[in-house]
């Protein structure tokens, strides 16, 4: 099982993430690329479903972001 991938529909993209006292890399993937490479590999989806109470809003790139 995954759960709260960081997946969107625009190319992949890598930003930083301020969660207060640290700074990480955060990867923000495709979907269709990441569920291709799944299937490619004999995995299925069997469910999907956003996580509303998260999302990524980047500073300066609005076009970047998760809802």
């Amino acid at each position: 099982m995954l759960n709260k991938l960081p997946l969107n529909w625009e190319p992949e993209f890598w930003t930083l993430d301020n969660f207060g006292p640290a700074v990480a890399p955060y990867r923000i993937s495709n979907r269709q690329a990441f569920m291709s490479y799944l299937e490619e590999r004999g995995y299925v989806l069997r469910d999907a479903w956003q996580v509303t109470e998260f999302k990524c809003d980047i500073a300066f790139h609005p076009a970047n972001h998760l809802r």
